[in-house]
């Protein structure tokens, strides 16, 4: 969309980051791939399935469940200083829904279980000869029982062992599920174990220690083991008694695993209420829960994610969870591990402060084993976050283009460099919190509604008819914009958006070094809305940079800016005076005062007011509204300025992208001069007295009007869609007659975009592209005609191009009649039409995605050079759309429809 914008106040606003945002599309039809109905995980569509570990209504609660192929899952909660430990003691409730592997391993078994390492019988120095034992209640394929093992570790990785015991203690048809019972292993120092479950006891006598364990373990655990992926264990522990002591060692009754008592903190990976539970704590370390994707080619993953407001991180800390994994390699085959492997990542991020932010990034592995890491491009996400709140993550890859988006915010990056396939895929949704020594946190996500294909529309659905009264911010990548002369007033509308919080608009005067002294009646609509975000304002201003602080200098370093304003803050309609000064252009450092003038709750909306700006030609203010004055002198004036400028402006501010300003000036007087400079009784903007000139983009009436004036150089006016990847555009266009074009000048409405690139990455500029355009033309003769074409450009800024193909529609073209407009890319045809009348044109090269990405508008454009003007008026209507299906390399002719 037009507008005109000034460094120095967008400086003055350094705080406002200013990102190329992309509103969602409207979704239709399409298959979920897990809405997470339950109770289980899916095995056809998750890799990782039920894993618990967590504290909960007093007691420690431990599931998991086994997947196909995989011998045995298990979950254990493992003890600090475990060779202290000789006997453990608990009490075991294994729950109903516990079920064992109906597969043909021999060790199908779904259970609960105390073990550890307690001796060594070869005192080797490694884990060969360590003895484990363990006493176990669960299900062996008859029923619930409870029996003991004690076996050899013969490895010194503890990858293969050979049992010394084994016995029942309770066979099948005596234990019950749901029932609480007591459970102990003891260990008597040398090589003998007494194993106890609800009472009844069996001892075992092992080979003869030599040693104390090499390896370090006692644990509760709870294990699946089998090979169909049907396991699933549910356990519950509570009161934990070590070595026989009189007290609890751990009771549960904190509302976390208490890392002072046990190694393994909480993780949690279940469906509960409907959604995916992914939580995960850890303390001195990184630790992570995963949902990993079975089909790792994904070009598309979206999940719907919230961030419990349980989750906590401390100082040196922080949370994620994430959709991401590697999608390319930038040299491909022969592949060196993971080197030069991309890694893809949409994150939200919780910081010590208890903020929520989201990022996207790709980074390049540096090395086989990807423990260095080079960023090739990442940015953060406007908008602040809440707890307890779903948001809509994606990312899109298509052809070279990765599309991220969070809610209505997009980002968007194009390679450009080659993408080869990685030397594995990978895609996963997964919560990890990061913990420096010392640090601790806890992150707690649910997730639903994945879907792996895009969404998308049919081109028989409307996308937009316009209804209004605002524009919709989930379909347009714009936002009200008008400045034009109406009903004897300049009328200004002005609304933000989310990734341009800080929005202004300006009408500058020409000659501004001549103007000391502006003057001019304003009005605030009531229709002025505030955002509902951070920093909320909506105002109208005089305004202008005067002169420079600095001795010397060419650049805005030093400029002083002065204004008076009238708007709202937040607390009613107010009026104040500001002056600033820029410290440093690079930085957007700057200071300056602001000074009162009437305070909230004497002003009202649509009331109008004398307001005017004052310079003594020295560093001195003077702000008056409404007869009331206020001053303030600036640093002391060195020269003049560099970029001098005054205007009449109006401006809207904040975090939400749901502010809105409308005012309204009037006979407007400079340098205390008794004649009015410009009054607004004739339409358009006077050229001789004003820089910027009208510019249009609103509803009106149910359409959407799009007008630009142009005097002695181009303009436009624009429509932006936030899908740039969209296969069909249609809308319903009418030139109105009150357009005028003058001598030399020519006007245009058009639906176009960037569609493709002839040799793809790497991209040497915009060289390449090729532009796809259907408009109507307005001449100086006053005709109207239909044309369209593709055109290459041929040099990296986009300076000359080749036409590749135009034509010139029959269809007579008239004013104030509406003409149905659409281009439809179908595999490599484009077709054309103005109506009922079609053309297509057939690509016979390559087609990669466009450098600099894809690009899709609807656009008002007056060409004028030196001494021309003109003015274009259109209406927008019935726009329709669908969604495109990627950019493929052309390998053969298609035939006609």
């Amino acid at each position: 969309m037009w507008l005109s914008s000034r460094l120095l106040r967008l400086l003055l606003l350094s705080f406002v980051l200013s990102f190329l945002c992309l509103a969602g599309s409207p979704v239709a039809a399409r298959t979920v791939y897990d809405s997470f109905p339950g109770p289980m995980l899916s095995v056809q569509k998750w890799t990782d399935l039920e894993l618990v570990r967590e504290i909960t209504g007093g007691r420690l609660v431990q599931k998991v469940a086994n997947v196909p192929g995989v011998e045995f899952q298990r979950v254990r909660t493992r003890f600090q200083n475990p060779l202290n430990i000789a006997s453990i003691e608990s009490t075991i409730t294994v729950e109903s829904g516990t079920t064992a592997d109906t597969g043909t391993s021999a060790d199908t078994e779904s259970a609960a279980r105390l073990d550890g390492f307690f001796y060594n019988m070869e005192n080797s120095g490694t884990a060969d000869g360590d003895i484990w034992a363990g006493v176990k209640v669960g299900n062996r394929g008859s029923g619930l029982e409870a029996w003991w093992q004690v076996s050899e570790s013969l490895d010194p990785n503890n990858s293969s062992f050979s049992e010394k015991g084994s016995g029942t203690i309770i066979g099948p048809g005596t234990l019950n599920y749901g029932t609480a019972y007591q459970v102990k292993i003891a260990y008597n120092g040398s090589n003998g174990f007494t194993f106890t479950v609800n009472g009844t006891s069996d001892t075992f006598t092992g080979p003869v220690k030599l040693a104390g364990p090499v390896t370090e373990y006692k644990a509760l655990s709870t294990s699946a083991y089998g090979n169909q992926g049907d396991g699933y264990a549910s356990v519950t522990f509570d009161n934990v008694v070590i070595n026989d002591q009189g007290s609890d060692y751990d009771d549960f009754s904190n509302t976390s695993l208490d890392q002072a008592k046990w190694l393994d903190l909480e993780a949690i990976r279940e469906i509960s209420g409907g959604r995916a539970r992914l939580n995960i704590q850890a303390a001195d370390a990184r630790n992570q829960i995963t949902l990993n994707f079975p089909d790792n080619n994904k070009d598309y993953v979206e999940a719907s994610v919230r961030v419990d407001s349980g989750s906590i991180v401390s100082s040196g800390a922080r949370g994620i969870v994430r959709i991401a994994g590697y999608y390319y390699n930038e040299d491909g085959a022969p592949y060196n591990g993971r080197e030069n492997d991309v890694w893809v990542d949409l994150r939200i991020t919780l910081n010590n402060d208890g903020s929520l932010r989201a990022s996207c990034f790709l980074s390049k592995s540096g090395d086989p084993n990807g423990s260095t890491w080079t960023d090739l491009w990442g940015e953060d996400f406007y908008q602040y976050l809440s707890f307890d709140t779903d948001y809509t993550l994606s990312i899109e890859k298509r052809g070279s283009e990765f599309i991220f988006r969070i809610g209505d915010e997009v980002k968007v990056y194009n390679v450009q460099t080659v993408m080869h396939a990685p030397s594995s895929q990978h895609r996963q949704i997964r919560t990890r919190v990061y913990a420096d020594p010392g640090a601790t946190g806890y992150m707690k996500a649910r997730i639903d509604n994945v879907y792996t294909e895009p969404p998308g529309l049919p081109s028989g659905a409307f996308y937009d008819r316009f209804p209004g009264p605002m524009i919709d911010r989930s379909k347009w990548a714009v936002s009200e914009t008008v400045r034009e002369v109406t009903g004897g007033r300049l009328v200004k509308k002005l609304s933000n958006r989310v990734d341009w919080p800080y929005r202004d608009m300006d009408t500058g005067f020409e000659n501004p070094s001549s103007i000391h002294t502006m003057e001019s009646m304003v009005t605030v609509s009531s229709s002025t809305q505030l955002d509902t975000g951070f920093y909320p304002t909506g105002e109208a201003q005089l305004q202008g940079t005067f002169y420079n602080s600095y001795v010397s200098g060419t650049n805005t370093n030093g400029e002083v800016s002065a204004s008076v304003r009238i708007g709202d803050r937040g607390a009613g309609l107010e009026a104040w005076g500001n002056v600033s000064w820029i410290i440093d252009e690079n930085t957007g450092q700057w200071d300056g005062q602001d000074t009162q003038v009437i305070l909230p709750g004497t002003l009202n909306y649509n009331t109008t007011y004398p307001v005017k700006l004052s310079y003594d030609g020295s560093n001195g203010f003077t702000f008056t509204v409404n007869g009331v004055s206020n001053t303030y002198s600036g640093p002391v004036r060195q020269r003049t300025a560099n970029d001098p400028y005054r205007s009449l402006s109006v401006s809207t501010n904040g975090s939400h992208g749901n502010g809105f300003t409308h005012a309204m000036f009037d006979t407007v007087k400079i340098n205390n001069q008794t004649s009015v400079y410009d009054g607004f009784s004739n339409a358009p903007l006077n050229t001789a007295k004003w820089t910027d000139l009208e510019g249009v983009g609103e509803i009106s009436n149910g359409r959407f009007r799009l007008n630009i004036h142009a005097d002695g150089a181009r303009n436009q006016a624009t429509l932006r869609f936030p899908e740039n990847h969209l296969d069909y555009v249609e809308a319903r266009v009418e030139v109105s007659s009150d357009s005028t074009i003058g001598t030399g000048a020519r006007g245009i409405v058009r639906i176009a975009g960037d569609y493709y690139n002839e040799t793809g990455a790497p991209y040497s500029g915009a060289q390449n592209n090729v532009w796809v355009d259907l408009r109507i033309s307005m001449y100086d003769d006053n005709s109207l005609k239909a044309t369209c074409f593709l055109s290459r450009t041929d040099d990296p800024g986009d300076t000359s191009w080749t036409d590749l193909d135009t034509y010139e529609f029959s269809t007579p073209i008239v004013f104030d009649k509406p003409y149905k407009l659409s281009i439809e890319k179908t595999g490599s045809t484009f077709i054309f039409k103005v109506n009922s009348e079609t053309h297509r044109y057939q690509v016979t090269t390559a087609m990669h995605s466009p450098a600099r990405g894809q690009h899709r508008q609807i656009r008002t454009r007056v060409y004028a050079d030196p001494g021309e003007t003109g003015y274009m008026k259109a209406f927008i209507d019935d726009v329709k759309i669908k969604k495109g299906g990627g950019i493929v390399p052309v390998t053969s002719l298609l035939l006609e429809e």
